[in-house]
């Protein structure tokens, strides 16, 4: 039986991607705060992060795609 090498949960390629992550678990600022101000990142912040990125060409969507979805949608909401 050969002998199967196992990767180190701390090596996966989805912990190397959450550390890039710009929402993602990493340390929190000096104030115990996550983002400054403690608000939430904007949508521009959240569809350039690289996760999101990796996430959406899993998925087969363009992130042009998603951003027109996300104006149409703000538009309407606002009317």
């Amino acid at each position: 039986m050969p002998h199967l090498a196992r990767r180190s949960p701390a090596l996966s390629p989805l912990s190397l991607s959450l550390q890039n992550c710009a929402w993602g678990p990493h340390p929190l600022n000096g104030e115990g705060k996550r983002f400054s101000g403690n608000d939430e990142p904007s949508m521009a912040e959240i569809l350039g992060d690289p996760m999101m990125a990796r996430m959406l060409s899993s998925d087969g969507i363009a992130q042009e795609d998603l951003a027109t979805l996300v104006a149409r949608v703000r538009d309407q909401l606002r009317a």
